[in-house]
């Protein structure tokens, strides 16, 4: 039985990870390994900011910080706790470091004695929309710069404001 819920666990939709109050990581979904580009065997075991640190090429990297201090949050609270949007970066296989970003929800499972047994880390990676808005935003402003700074003469005009006036 137990076999069955490892398996459940593996292959259901998501991004998880369960660690142990130690921060030890215990169990890791599918999805979470595709998505943090690690392998389980390489993982399990072992200490969550050995396979998951700052990226050391990034001066303002804060991830490790953010994430140690949420754990720590729901070990004192245990309560659930929800962390803003992160950026923290995922080591490549040649140890390079790839940009992302996500939306993590940290949340105890408690035993009978009111202990914290285990931590569900899930996320979503947002990182796909923060490049998104990223390029419409630059989109918008290569825009506007054309419109600024136009070789021409040029004015804008309202078309409601326009009908209106012709109408009266």
């Amino acid at each position: 039985e137990i076999a069955d819920f490892k398996t459940l666990f593996e292959d259901a939709p998501g991004l998880y990870l369960i660690l142990l109050p130690n921060l030890v990581i215990d169990a890791v979904s599918n999805e979470y390994l595709a998505a943090t580009l690690t392998k389980r065997a390489k993982i399990m075991g072992k200490h969550l900011f050995e396979v998951f640190p700052d990226n050391p090429d990034d001066l303002l990297a804060n991830g490790v910080s953010n994430l140690r201090a949420s754990l720590n949050t729901v070990l004192k609270t245990k309560a659930a706790h929800s962390m803003p949007l992160q950026k923290y970066d995922v080591r490549r296989a040649d140890g390079s470091f790839e940009e992302r970003f996500w939306s993590p929800l940290n949340k105890p499972v408690i035993n009978a004695k009111g202990e914290v047994v285990y931590i569900i880390h899930s996320v979503v990676d947002v990182t796909q929309r923060i490049r998104n808005e990223a390029a419409l935003l630059q989109s918008t402003n290569e825009i506007k710069e054309l419109y600024n700074n136009a070789p021409c003469g040029y004015f804008s005009v309202d078309a409601n404001i326009a009908l209106n006036n012709i109408n009266q």
